[in-house]
């Protein structure tokens, strides 16, 4: 058994920290003050055409001094893994400051063969998750590059709870190069047709150090080359759409639905 099968929600919270783009550009609002980071506020989409799905709710949202906040996510997420569906959900702390943010929490699924996974994962970036800037000014032609990194402890056992293996995965990061942010233009999105402008950049990905009771020795961290177009739409104050082009393989990461 691979041990990629063991870490969807950490390649699932690369995709949903670039994803889920900016408040309402016209307004400026800083990050804490989101129209979407609201209690109650739900944000669905799916990957590669239907493939995987995933729903982000905000349970509670809670207002600092300055520019600080926090928030309580439930995530729920499915996606074909080793020819089958896996299902999981968990709850997540999202903490914001001055500085950047951070997101922990655990996510739990159905493995393979009618295994139990939870994993463990805490993630940083130099920067803001589901936002790319504290402030978005309309007169942005670039954006500085970021660095999303995480690390994951994920176990697995029987249903009887009987332990089978552990992975632990350190230093996981997603690299961009300085951001490019394109002219704005009508796209069609799965909410339908919006203005939207494309944010391109290339990066690198690293899987980490990996440490698994199924592996003899530490693997050593696998960095591959990815190039990122997303369409952010002020309308929405997100980005609907996301291309990951790593290699030959295209990944698409959308927003169908958001209340």
């Amino acid at each position: 058994m691979k041990h990629h099968s063991r870490i969807l929600p950490l390649n699932l919270l690369f995709s949903l920290a670039l994803l889920v783009g900016w408040t309402n550009a016209h307004a400026e609002q800083v990050y804490c003050q989101s129209p979407w980071l609201k209690p109650n506020g739900k944000i669905e989409g799916n990957i590669n055409g239907g493939k995987g799905h995933f729903m982000i709710r905000i349970n509670q949202v809670t207002k600092a001094a300055g520019n600080d906040c926090h928030a309580d996510l439930h995530i729920q997420a499915n996606a074909p893994i080793a020819g089958q569906q896996i299902n999981g959900s968990g709850n997540f702390r999202l903490m914001v400051n001055s500085g950047g943010s951070t997101l922990s929490g655990s996510f739990d699924s159905a493995g393979l063969l009618g295994t139990v996974m939870r994993s463990v994962v805490n993630s940083r970036v130099n920067g803001y998750f589901l936002k790319p800037a504290n402030i978005m000014n309309e007169q942005f032609d670039s954006l500085p590059a970021q660095t999303y990194r995480a690390d994951a402890q994920a176990s697995m056992s029987l249903p009887s709870s009987v332990p089978i293996s552990q992975v632990n995965i350190e230093n996981a990061f997603l690299q961009s190069t300085q951001r490019k942010v394109g002219k704005e233009q009508q796209i069609h999105t799965q909410m339908g047709p919006m203005s939207c402008k494309p944010i391109t950049y290339t990066g690198t990905l690293s899987s980490g150090q990996i440490q698994s009771t199924l592996i003899p020795s530490g693997k050593s961290a696998g960095n591959k080359p990815v190039t990122v177009t997303e369409w952010y739409c002020p309308a929405k104050g997100l980005t609907m759409k996301m291309d990951i082009k790593s290699g030959n393989s295209i990944y698409t990461v959308a927003v169908t639905n958001v209340n």
